[in-house]
């Protein structure tokens, strides 16, 4: 009778492991709900697709580094073609010329997100954080994004423009990097985005054709005119800073500052200095901007700590750092009380 307990006993115990157990697996997210499941399907699907599409550009020579964005299911590159329909994901992709993919993907109640070299976590979607500030919204304005702090570079609308604070470090951002050359350099075009033989615009392409595009106007009669390459690898890293960021639909675009940004903020570009400027976070740190130096096409502007406006050559890693520039709407910015 005693041994019959002891099995019953047993058994009661080995059942109640197992149940424990199911619930571990569960709140571990190893056995998923069918919800769950089901989003974690369609992100691989979407997944696997932009690297296809990635590799396939690489075997035909065309160094991929692209930009993707989907909307209720439809999924666009930013050429605006329709690439294929994953229903109930809305969010943003950029990828890197080794189809490396960084993303934030969401729909109403799970979130999955990635950077190059891990895999995706599924996560249950949260309410986007708000940025915070002081006093009033205004030109000058400081902001703070969990972490990351910004400074208000113009207001247009129902938008903000943000300018870091602080050049990036591995993605983040680093109040270390104050000196006029960068200990967090980064190179404004490593590799031949765009072939000389390809750039019809280019009038002297031992100079470099691979530097700018046609965001800010088109290219005609061989004539320069543009800021960064849509496709270059200084553009990849704004890119994938922002997404990280997790701002989901308020986030309107990513680049970095422009010649026209600096003048509008009391630099004089003629005498290539800021120091006039009533901004002096404009030049706390060593950084690229987005326009090219008129009469090559190959130097870029950049600004640099000592309140000088100085130009660079494209393809210099060791002296200049990144400072994005993130567009977001307005109401993700709340003063504080």
């Amino acid at each position: 009778m005693t041994d019959i307990i002891n099995v019953r006993q047993l058994i009661k115990t080995i059942i109640l492991i197992i149940v424990l157990l199911t619930l571990y697996f569960i709140l571990a997210g190893v056995i998923a709900p069918k919800e769950h499941k089901s989003f974690q399907n369609k992100v691989t699907k979407l997944e696997n697709k932009i690297v296809d599409i990635c590799k396939n550009n690489n075997v035909e020579g065309n160094p991929h580094i692209e930009n993707y964005h989907i909307d209720n299911g439809l999924l666009y590159d930013d050429n605006k073609d329709f690439i294929g329909e994953y229903k109930d994901i809305n969010g943003k992709i950029v990828v890197n010329k080794n189809c490396d993919l960084t993303f934030n993907l969401y729909n109403k109640n799970l979130k999955a997100t990635k950077t190059p070299g891990s895999l995706f976590i599924v996560k249950e979607r949260k309410k986007v954080k708000s940025c915070t500030y002081n006093n009033e919204l205004e030109v000058g304005t400081e902001v703070t994004c969990n972490n990351n702090v910004f400074n208000v570079i113009g207001l247009n609308g129902d938008s903000v423009k943000l300018l870091s604070t602080y050049n990036l470090n591995n993605n983040k951002q680093d109040i270390k990097d104050k000196e006029i050359t960068s200990i967090n350099p980064v190179v404004f075009d490593e590799i031949n985005n765009r072939s000389n033989t390809n750039s019809t615009y280019c009038d002297k392409p031992l100079n470099g054709c691979n530097v700018y595009s046609k965001i800010d106007g088109e290219f005609t009669n061989g004539k320069l005119k543009g800021t960064v390459n849509e496709v270059s690898s200084i553009k990849y890293l704004v890119d994938q800073y922002a997404i990280t960021l997790g701002f989901e639909n308020k986030l309107v675009s990513a680049n970095l500052i422009t010649k026209e940004d600096l003048i509008n903020l009391g630099c004089d570009i003629k005498n290539k200095t800021c120091l006039d400027s009533k901004y002096p976070f404009i030049y706390s740190s060593t950084y690229w901007t987005s326009s090219y130096y008129g009469g090559s096409s190959i130097l870029v502007y950049r600004v640099q700590s000592d309140g000088k406006i100085n130009t660079s050559n494209a393809n210099d890693n060791d002296t200049t750092g990144l400072r994005p520039v993130i567009t977001v709407t307005k109401d993700l910015l709340i003063k504080k009380k």
